[in-house]
């Protein structure tokens, strides 16, 4: 049954919002966020929750919900979250589509401030900010990441109109261009990219929050990240020959920045074997300044007094990241051997 509707007025037409989020085994955080969807200042007019064949108590707590929200139940698990966007996306009537992740929890504000975007006819869809919930030093390093790659990356890439990503927890769109795919393993960027080759504005509005459970532990940290170093990979074969030249530019970034880094790693176990090399140091020093800036930034604006003492490990973690990037890299690249299975991280 669908949740008590309100319908938001975007111009000169009155605008029906929906909502959908897809579950598997999510027993100790679905409950967190679907509250946090239905406490939105601006209500959805419908709520579909796809429960992707759960085999924990996901579907108990779903039946409490049965009320305000549309309940798709799959006996079996697809192995795709793409996938279970497709059923969902079957029992979704709104023009305009907000989407999240089962472990997400998102600002009372999300809706209110997203959908005065789509008053611009030429946006397709929009990003919002995902914040990590404090957990341990892991999730620490995640929230640095965040900091750095949103606050930075992404409103530059805002600004040259080529966001790469309307991350999964934290995305709206227009229903029309909802069209999940299971090519690959990171459907959140297959489906900005076919919006873009569309023609549509993609936009980063930082005000639209999200927070989410990161991994909590190295061993789901590796399969988070390749997951999404694999679906980046992917994408780019898929896409890369019928996106814009802006768009081209920019996914081909994080190679050149990940060759960096590889290059960085190597002068520095060279400076250490051979003889200090200067400007290498006074790189790597200029780098660790810009990380102590986003990480007093997040103290500042979050709160978060715990990411000061993990700023060191954020430069040990991206030694995992790469290790992690060479290994997607020469399988999906070089050996083609495609991914299929969606690498999910353990719940804490």
């Amino acid at each position: 049954m669908h949740c008590s509707g309100h319908i938001y007025v975007l111009g000169a037409g009155r605008v029906k919002v929906s909502f959908l989020v897809c579950a598997y085994n999510e027993e100790k955080t679905m409950e967190e966020t679907l509250k946090s969807i239905l406490d939105q200042t601006v209500k959805p007019d419908e709520i579909v929750v796809v429960n992707d064949g759960s085999t924990d108590g996901t579907a108990g707590i779903l039946k409490g919900f049965e009320k305000q929200c549309t309940v798709v139940d799959l006996r079996e698990n697809t192995g795709s979250k793409a996938k279970a966007q497709m059923k969902g996306a079957e029992y979704v009537t709104g023009d305009i589509l907000a989407f999240t992740d089962a472990d997400t929890t998102i600002d009372s504000r999300f809706l209110e401030h997203g959908l005065p975007y789509f008053l611009d006819p030429s946006v397709g869809a929009v990003s919002g900010q995902v914040l990590s919930r404090k957990g341990n030093w892991l999730t620490a390093v995640r929230q640095i990441q965040y900091l750095i790659s949103q606050n930075l990356y992404k409103r530059g890439m805002d600004a040259l109109d080529s966001i790469l990503v309307v991350p999964g927890p934290a995305g709206i769109t227009r229903r029309r261009l909802f069209n999940p795919s299971s090519d690959t393993v990171a459907e959140d960027m297959d489906m900005t990219l076919e919006t873009s080759e569309m023609g549509y504005k993609i936009v980063y509005a930082p005000d639209i929050k999200v927070y989410t459970d990161d991994p909590a532990d190295l061993r789901s940290y590796i399969r988070q990240t390749t997951r999404w170093y694999t679906g980046y990979f992917q994408n780019l074969r898929k896409h890369f020959s019928s996106t814009p030249v802006r768009i081209k530019v920019q996914s081909a970034i994080p190679i050149f920045e990940n060759l960096l880094t590889l290059l960085g790693v190597v002068m520095l176990v060279a400076t250490v074997v051979f003889s200090l090399n200067l400007v290498f140091l006074s790189v790597f020093l200029l780098e660790l300044l810009v990380v102590e800036a986003f990480v007093i930034y997040g103290v500042l604006k979050l709160g978060r007094k715990d990411l000061v003492a993990q700023a060191p490990t954020y430069f040990l973690i991206k030694i995992v990241d790469l290790v992690v990037w060479l290994k997607c890299l020469v399988k999906e690249l070089i050996l083609r051997r495609g991914e299929s299975k969606w690498l999910r991280a353990d719940r804490t």
